[in-house]
Parts: structure tokens; sequence; C-alpha cells
């Protein structure tokens, strides 16, 4: 309860979502934010643009279903690899003109060799941070949690693998594919022996990257990913069913 004398704090006015988005990215765009910063704490950046946490809450969601910023649980939320004044409509425009499994034959050319970067590259804070999402990936049966966990992985690794440009592009690619359908060539569930099975792959390539194996990370990077090319075929043609 409020104490006598005290001031009542004035509720903030109700924002629409858009002019809290245009805030956000004024406020990245006056303070120099560049590619991968990370933004204050939500409350300190509420308070500086003006805003209920909730309010930003619902832009940053919707900045980052558009590609804009990232964000990780515990970590905080990173500036994306696309520019923000531009991210919507290219995203949106690639989404429309794209499949999920093109989007798999980018993958299968670019993240193998983010794997071996990141054999080459990577800090042990680094690995350390991958091999933390490894082990959580491996005692979870949820197949949402699981999805999250691996995408938390394979970011980890890009990051790992200190090359910018390539970096941009693997956030392009995951933006691009979290716009599309991609639900539709994913089953309701997968069978535990599915989700083991992706899990062993993950460990291949995560042990490579510690080991310093930059072939190694990188044809166990490419295993994986053709694994998931074949599970999504087999899905696509109802050769599984969940």
């Amino acid at each position: 309860s409020q104490q006598p004398g005290a001031e009542a704090t004035p509720a903030l006015p109700r924002v629409r979502l858009l002019e809290v988005v245009q805030r956000v990215r004024a406020f990245i765009q006056e303070h120099g934010y560049g590619l991968h910063d990370r933004l204050p704490p939500e409350r300190q950046l509420a308070e500086n643009i003006a805003v209920s946490r909730a309010q930003l809450r619902e832009a940053l969601a919707s900045m980052e279903s558009n590609g804009e910023i990232w964000r990780h649980v515990g970590n905080g939320t990173f500036i994306s690899a696309l520019d923000a004044a531009h991210s919507i409509g290219s995203v949106a425009q690639l989404a429309k003109s794209t499949t999920p499994m093109e989007i798999m034959e980018v993958r299968l050319l670019l993240e193998p060799k983010l794997a071996g970067l990141a054999a080459i590259h990577a800090s042990e804070i680094e690995i350390a941070e991958i091999e933390s999402f490894l082990k959580k990936g491996l005692v979870t049966a949820d197949i949402v949690a699981s999805q999250g966990l691996g995408d938390d992985l394979h970011r980890a690794i890009a990051r790992a693998a200190k090359n910018s440009l390539l970096l941009s592009m693997f956030e392009t690619i995951y933006a691009v594919r979290d716009a599309t359908n991609w639900g539709r060539l994913k089953p309701a569930r997968q069978t535990e022996a599915a989700l083991a099975l992706q899990w062993e792959q993950h460990t291949a390539f995560v042990n490579a990257i510690r080991e310093r194996d930059p072939p190694a990370a990188a044809r166990a990077m490419r295993q994986h990913l053709e694994y998931l090319v074949h599970q999504m075929r087999d899905f696509a043609t109802g050769a599984i069913t969940a």
C-alpha cells in the first residue's frame, strides 16, 4: 500500500505496438547499437522509451519474429543480423518465395562451415555455453523445449565461428525459416528415438568442436542436417506419421 505523503506513480498510457517498435528502433539508432550488441535489460529499456514492460515485451516479440533481434533467457536481447529498417519487408518477402527444403539446402552449405570455424575460433567460455545447451537437450523429452535448445545450440556455434558475415547469413536464414509455414513439415510430436538420435548427432559435432577438429565438426554437422532433410521428406510424403 502507498505510504502517507508519498506521491502515486502515474500509470503509463497504452501505446500502439507499432509506436513501441518504432521507439525501440529509434533507441537503437540513437545509442549506436550495432550488429550483435546486447540491449539494456527490459526494465531499463522500458524506462528509457517510456513504456511499460508488458508493452516492451510485446514489441520485442514482434521484432524477434521479424528477425531484427534475438533473445536468450538469462543472457539478454541482441541486435540481429538484419537491419531494422529493412528486416520486415525482406524477411516477409523471402518467406513468401522460398520453401523449408530450400532453407535446408542453404543450411547444408553454411552450417558445416560454421561448425568447422567454431572448432578453430571458439573460446573456452563459448564452448562451455555450447556444451550447456547440449547437456540440457540430452535430458529433455519435450519436443518444443528440444527444438528451442537445438536452435540455441546452433546459434551459439554460429557466434563462436567468429565470422560476422557468415553469422549475418545464419541469422537471416533462421529469421526466414521462422517466418515460413515451417510447422507443416514437422510432426506434432516426435518419437523418443528420433529425439535421442538428433541429440546424439548434436553430441558428435559438439565433441569435435571441443576437440578442435574442424573437419570432424563440419562432417558431423552435415550428417545431422542431412538427417533432418530426410526426416522432412518423410513427413512431407507421409512416410512417417507422428
